[in-house]
């Protein structure tokens, strides 16, 4: 199974449709190593900090539209994609992760539910805890923050996930960009693939949003030790490809 984590820079929501460009560039350019799972961070599309109203409705109006785009692109590169996406159901917003398939269907969808800071002045939680089956093996999706909560990884891997997908704008701070750390990444989430046995590919942003947002990159693959098998750097937009089989997660 060949992950392509893209560690995309942050944007603000008010430059929505350079955004949506950006990732379809950058999907283009990742479906060059022949990826079997495309991922990109939380809330990639049209970006996290969302009170501008205004901006957000009319990012939202070109959803379906990029939705679309994704969903040929998913079909033409014959991969999977899972995105970071703010959503809108019945006029409630939220912070969503979905996949799509080598069809070019969406087969997944997951809502945030563990809120973060300011999550909550934003976006309502979500109170479901599903995997996915595909050719590779059983899969689980979760958002950032969380990951902090042990009892959300163990619904995914008591429900069978043998990889969890993590979504993810971690935040640091520091004066130098290419030396940021998170403690998700440094220790949290390689004990959370300790817990249940699971992989995870952790795909974050860098750069800031807002100018309030410092995201810390560190885009990673973690093995079912805990090991991190592979990672990007803190400051720098990248595409991590690293190949695994869940076959070998009991050895």
């Amino acid at each position: 199974m060949r992950l392509a984590l893209i560690q995309m820079k942050a944007n603000d929501v008010k430059d929505y449709e350079k955004c949506a460009e950006h990732i379809l560039e950058m999907i283009n350019y990742a479906a060059e190593k022949k990826p079997d799972f495309v991922l990109l961070p939380e809330c990639a599309y049209p970006g996290y900090i969302i009170d501008e109203k205004e901006n957000l409705k009319k990012a939202l109006e070109k959803e379906v539209v990029f939705l679309e785009e994704l969903k040929n692109i998913a079909k033409e590169k014959k991969t999977y994609i899972a995105i970071g996406i703010v959503t809108e159901e019945e006029g409630k917003i939220e912070n969503s992760a979905v996949v799509i398939n080598k069809e070019g269907n969406i087969i997944h969808k997951h809502v945030k539910s563990n809120m973060w800071h300011c999550d909550s002045d934003f976006y309502v939680s979500g109170d479901k805890y599903d995997i996915f089956e595909t050719e590779f093996g059983k899969i689980g999706v979760i958002i950032c923050a969380d990951g902090r909560m042990p009892e959300i990884s163990a619904i995914l891997a008591e429900k069978g996930a043998e990889i969890i997908i993590n979504l993810a704008n971690l935040t640091s701070s520091g004066f130098d960009e290419k030396n940021l750390h998170n403690p998700q990444t440094d220790y949290i989430l390689p004990t959370r693939c300790r817990e249940n046995n699971v992989y995870m590919a952790v795909c974050c942003k860098t750069g800031i949003e807002e100018n309030v947002l410092n995201n810390a990159g560190g885009s990673c693959v973690i093995s079912p030790k805990g090991e991190v098998l592979a990672s990007l750097g803190s400051g720098t937009e990248d595409i991590l490809v690293y190949d695994i089989d869940l076959s070998k997660r009991n050895e």
